[in-house]
């Protein structure tokens, strides 16, 4: 139980300065492990997750950079230097993109923690869109992560072409932080077990569960694997042994999809009989009544009739524009006052004139002259 409790520290040769693990379980690892960015391996979530990951099978986790690059190249050092017989690989945060991206033939098996789909200008789905049909990946994510987005994760899901399985832990952040602190630690106990669980073994029917910290009996609590009722489509997506089977079996011969017949030269239409359907013109409706026609005497010669005549009068078939009542409009008359002119302004038009009058004299008496 020791190596349990506690991790064995040890060094990877690496350059340009060793690769700092610590090994937790016994036995070789099953899972080589990596912390985020701005994370270590003594993280609150590092170190929940691979103590309870311990519980059920051996893990090595690594110290990495910020470089994503870098961190790469350390886990395919971490795997020369080990030389697993299964390649599991996992992360959490840039880890996880870190996995993914060192994942190579012998790797068979994904865990994702807090895997960071949304990016700075685009989401971060192509590298999970490349992995192989061979491998399956386990995501472990909060639903309160802002840096993943549950329903953006399933849709990518759907498009995967390896089959996934995903475990949602309830009231979680990023960081899987959970309310109160006490729970943080239990919660993230809870996520590593169940992944060592399912990589020890686990359902292609069952898809996704949740992880909750149950307030009244203060744990966390597993809801077991169940049916993935959203994702349908993956249930049919092929095993690693079908996949094999598949690949050795040999190609069968397909007949070729019918062409749509081509179309008709101008000629073969000469040759076929076209019959070419007429449209008749509307015939007149004898029953509709028309407006007659405006009498020159009638336009010349306007009658008025007041409404009250228009009453008794029958319906003759006639109908005159002079005949319908005339409204009853009243026309009102507004009076608008020229506001009066100051005696500032009554000042300068006076100068304006006199100075008219001065000039016209003066070109009175240069005419003269």
């Amino acid at each position: 139980m020791s190596n349990i409790k506690h991790a064995q520290p040890l060094r990877i040769p690496y350059d340009p300065k060793p690769i700092y693990c610590e090994r937790r379980g016994n036995g070789p690892p099953a899972l080589i492990f990596t912390h985020g960015a701005g994370g270590t391996l003594s993280s609150d979530g590092i170190a929940n997750f691979t103590s309870g990951f311990a519980e059920k099978g051996s893990i090595l986790s690594f110290q990495g950079n910020m470089n994503l690059k870098s961190r790469v190249k350390m886990f395919e050092a971490v795997i020369e230097h080990e030389e697993p017989i299964n390649t599991y690989l996992g992360g959490r945060s840039m880890g996880s993109r870190a996995a993914v991206m060192a994942a190579n033939e012998k790797t068979e098996r994904l865990i994702l923690v807090s895997y960071p789909l949304r990016g700075d200008k685009k989401p971060r789905d192509q590298i999970l869109l490349e992995l192989k049909a061979n491998v399956e990946v386990l995501f472990v994510i909060g639903d309160k992560d802002t840096m993943c987005d549950l329903e953006d994760l399933r849709d990518v899901q759907s498009k995967m072409i390896c089959r996934t399985w995903m475990v949602t832990v309830i009231d979680a952040d990023h960081g899987m932080n959970v309310k109160p602190k006490k729970a943080t630690e239990a919660v993230g106990k809870l996520t590593g077990k169940v992944a060592g669980e399912w990589l020890l073994d686990h359902d292609a029917r069952e898809r996704s569960g949740t992880i909750y910290w149950d307030v009244g009996a203060k744990e966390a609590v597993w809801s077991g694997w169940l049916k993935n009722d959203w994702l349908p489509s993956q249930l049919n997506k092929p095993d690693a042994e079908d996949i094999v089977a598949m690949e050795a079996a040999p190609v069968e011969s397909y007949t070729k999809r019918p062409r749509k017949p081509a179309r008709p030269t101008t000629t073969e239409l000469a040759e076929t009989d076209v019959q070419l359907t007429v449209k008749s013109p509307k015939a007149s409706n004898p029953l509709k009544k028309r407006r007659p026609a405006k009498s020159t005497a009638a336009s010349q010669t306007p009658t008025r009739r007041s409404s009250r005549n228009l009453k008794g009068t029958e319906n003759t078939g006639d109908y005159n524009s002079n005949d319908a009542p005339q409204p009853n409009v009243k026309i009102r008359k507004i009076k608008y006052e020229i506001p009066k002119a100051s005696k500032s302004t009554k000042r300068s038009a006076d100068k304006i004139t006199n100075k008219n009058l001065e000039t016209r004299r003066s070109l009175k008496r240069l005419k003269k002259e």
